[in-house]
């Protein structure tokens, strides 16, 4: 009971002790005078305790401020990755139109060069895995005019013929095949007076190189001269690109010249095609 009693006591006298240290501060700054030392002495408890007292609220209040800032970083964090992404997803969207729009300026281009012919524009909808060097699917049949034997080609060049017809789709056979079934007539400026012709006769994946024969003439070709089309084909016109030259070899008999043309295709890269019909003009 009695420590009870000094309990209270003591709690009394601190709060008139701080009730004290207010009212003397608020009558020294009313009054532009020195403080006496027991004014300074009550100051300076009252401070004390009004320290001690708010220090725990301090602590608290910086505790929930903490809690709360750090929730917004977290939520600001969110939101800065979600923008990443969608940057990183925008920036790819970006590269691949700009990759398509190349490829049909590419293929206007071509259309002028081409303009004596009636050009069918078409999409790739499909390519077997198992026949990727070989043939592939477009979207145009012949309810679009498509026949078979029409030359196909893309921005870069020739990739093949119309094998297949079917009303709204046709299959395309490439000429990345090892030996063609029908050859291709080519042409080559084997120097500045003199052009040679011979035969794409296949193609040499392990290489990548398309396989000229049939060639008469005899002296040095420059590596990286052009090779096109002769026209002597029905379906292929003349001048279309098929490759450069790459390197001049022999036959197992060392005695036909064989040239190695690399592709002026990606055939790993096709999405557009154009097929070019050679009876009909625009």
């Amino acid at each position: 009971m009695k420590i009870k009693k000094n309990k209270v006591l003591l709690i009394t006298i601190i709060f008139v002790l701080f009730v004290l240290c207010i009212t003397i501060t608020s009558y020294s700054l009313r009054k532009d005078r020195k403080l006496s030392f027991p004014e300074k002495s009550i100051k300076d408890i009252g401070v004390f305790f009004g320290e001690t007292i708010y220090k725990p609220v301090r602590f608290f209040k910086d505790t929930i401020n903490y809690i709360v800032d750090k929730d917004d970083i977290y939520d600001e964090y969110n939101e800065l990755k979600k923008e990443k992404d969608n940057y990183e997803t925008t920036k790819a969207e970006l590269e691949e139109l700009k990759r398509e729009n190349k490829k049909l300026k590419d293929m206007l281009k071509i259309d002028n060069n081409l303009s004596d012919y009636n050009i069918i524009n078409a999409s790739v909808v499909s390519r077997d895995p198992g026949y990727f060097y070989s043939i592939l699917t477009i979207d145009k049949g012949s309810t679009k005019g498509i026949k078979k034997n029409m030359a196909v080609t893309t921005s870069e060049g020739v990739i093949g013929y119309i094998k297949d017809v079917s009303n709204y789709s046709s299959t395309v056979q490439l000429i990345s095949i090892k030996n063609l079934k029908t050859s291709i007539s080519v042409k080559i400026n084997v120097n500045e007076d003199e052009i040679d012709t011979g035969l794409l006769t296949g193609y040499d994946r392990k290489k990548n190189v398309y396989i000229i024969e049939g060639l008469s003439y005899t002296g040095k070709i420059k590596e990286g001269t052009l090779v096109t089309t002769t026209g002597y084909n029905k379906e292929f016109p003349s001048g279309l690109i098929i490759g450069k030259v790459k390197n001049i070899t022999t036959d197992n008999f060392d005695l036909a010249r064989i040239v190695e043309v690399k592709p002026a295709v990606n055939f790993n890269d096709i999405e557009y095609v154009r097929i070019i019909d050679k009876e009909l003009t625009k």
